[in-house]
């Protein structure tokens, strides 16, 4: 939803860096456990971002998401 709907509809709106930045934003607040993990997820959903920026794809932030919960939810 991050990458594809709101960060691909407000590219065509915004450009790619503004809409890069609100959908990071918006993906924090989506997790929001406590002040500082809506930091934590802001940053992540920025590198999620530019990774769908820099593939064009929107499986490789997919994957990475994916990854990220599999070693969370192991720890």
């Amino acid at each position: 939803f991050f990458r594809g709907v709101l960060q691909g509809g407000l590219a065509a709106l915004l450009g790619v860096w503004p809409a890069l930045l609100l959908a990071s934003l918006g993906f924090g607040l989506a997790h929001c456990i406590s002040a500082a993990y809506v930091g934590f997820s802001a940053l992540v959903g920025l590198l999620l971002g530019l990774l769908y920026i820099a593939t064009g794809n929107i499986v490789a932030p997919m994957l990475a998401h994916g990854a990220y919960d599999l070693v969370a939810l192991l720890y």
